[in-house]
């Protein structure tokens, strides 16, 4: 049997991992619900002891584009703070949600730090599938005992319909719509490749994905077919190309031709049918459009927006800021943010995350966590399709720290794929 090397920088990443599963505040501090701790400031708390001991790293691949990224929003943020006339509670805003990305690079620094014989990627794995069960029975909790209130503070009481399931996370159905395709397509592929136990998995899949159809959000549905739909397509082989299309015209008819009969009783599959919101600025064919109806003018700051953005996480319409979220798509979000420089560098990043990973993906089928490389890719660029309509990859609306948990699979996963074509490399040379 395989001896694992567990001390406290494993069972660190375990926590870490897990409190990306567990968003609710551990106390109330304040009446504005961001600013209450989580789990994950805990857990981050605990992590710098083992920067104490540890020297830090930035030279993985991944790591290195996202922390351009992550600088380039600094240098703008500090920039509008001293050009654009907003109120010093507009200005706290900025501020507030650069510390929230500084804190999601310290967690990934902090991860890059520990040794490697103590961050093997299975680490991250049981973490997942740990987290996924509870938010799966935590979903159940909530749907059966039909929670329509959610407390966040002593004023802050949000209602819902009883029938939609939030999960343990904010008051708000963006988070578990991003959180359920993800842990289903990690599920998923991992059901394909084994050998025995297909029906286990394929249960526990079931498991994960059931709230995806009562989360009342129609990026959970698109976001989810479009993941399973990569996961499939990795594995694809000719004589399964008829199964493939059989199985997605068969699960595209049942949605099309039940829509109108269960659409009164499913508030998501309600909202799917009014494929059109009222406001016109949100509309989903506004954010394909892209460019089309992203009017600059509009922004109090316009002739800033190019070159630094128009007030990080605020960025104000006719005199009202938006704190917290921003143009519904996740491209034009960052020229709204960050000007130019920072779609460009955004651009790179899923260049260079997506050529790494395809590639490995080709070559590294008999690695041992192939599957996971595939089930976080398919998600990925899910997420980037996605993004054009929807908000699938930035911090903000309402999605706590997920956006560091998507970062961190890109670079646990960049990590083993570094490993492997190492192993890969030596193998070859032997033989």
């Amino acid at each position: 049997m395989k001896k694992w090397n567990i001390n406290y920088h494993t069972i660190w990443i375990y926590l870490l991992v897990f409190s990306f599963s567990f968003e609710k505040p551990l106390i109330v501090l304040s009446s504005l619900d961001r600013l209450n701790p989580r789990l994950f400031d805990l857990v981050l708390g605990l992590g710098i002891l083992i920067l104490i001991n540890n020297r830090l790293k930035f030279t993985e691949v991944v790591f290195k584009y996202w922390l351009l990224i992550v600088a380039n929003f600094w240098v703008c943020a500090v920039l509008g703070l001293l050009l654009f006339d907003f109120s010093s509670q507009v200005k706290l805003y900025m501020v507030y949600y650069c510390f929230e990305y500084f804190k999601g690079v310290l967690a990934l620094a902090i991860y890059l730090t520990i040794p490697e014989k103590y961050r093997p990627l299975r680490v991250i794995v049981n973490a997942l599938f740990i987290g996924g069960f509870f938010v799966g029975t935590y979903c159940l909790y909530e749907y059966f005992i039909g929670i329509e209130q959610i407390v966040l503070t002593e004023g802050l009481i949000l209602s819902k319909p009883k029938e939609l399931v939030w999960g343990p996370f904010s008051g708000s159905y963006f988070h578990i719509a991003n959180y359920i395709p993800l842990i289903s397509a990690i599920c998923l592929s991992k059901m394909i490749v084994v050998k025995s136990n297909k029906i286990f998995w394929f249960v526990v899949f079931l498991f994960f994905s059931w709230p995806i159809l009562f989360t009342g959000s129609r990026t959970a549905i698109f976001l989810f077919i479009a993941s399973v739909f990569f996961v499939f397509a990795f594995y694809i082989r000719k004589k399964t190309t008829v199964w493939l299309l059989l199985f997605f015209t068969i699960f595209t008819s049942v949605v099309v031709i039940n829509t109108s009969f269960i659409a009164s009783e499913n508030y998501t599959l309600e909202r799917l049918n009014q494929f059109e919101e009222n406001d016109s600025h949100n509309s989903i064919l506004n954010r394909v459009l892209f460019f089309s109806h992203f009017d600059i003018s509009s922004y109090d700051e316009g002739e800033y927006l190019p070159f630094i953005g128009a007030g990080f996480y605020v960025a104000p319409i006719e005199g009202r800021p938006r704190v917290g979220y921003g143009f519904h798509n996740i491209y034009v979000f960052t020229i709204e943010q960050s000007g130019i420089i920072g779609f460009c560098l955004f651009i790179m990043f899923c260049f260079v995350v997506v050529r790494r990973f395809v590639n490995f993906i080709k070559v590294g089928k008999v690695s041992k966590y192939h599957w996971f490389v595939v089930a976080v890719t398919a998600y990925t660029l899910g997420s980037l399709v996605i993004g054009w309509s929807g908000h699938t990859f930035w911090r903000g609306f309402a999605t706590s720290n997920f956006n560091t948990l998507r970062i961190l699979l890109l670079v646990s996963c960049s990590l083993y794929i570094t490993k492997s074509y190492l192993a890969l490399s030596i193998f070859k040379k032997n033989n």
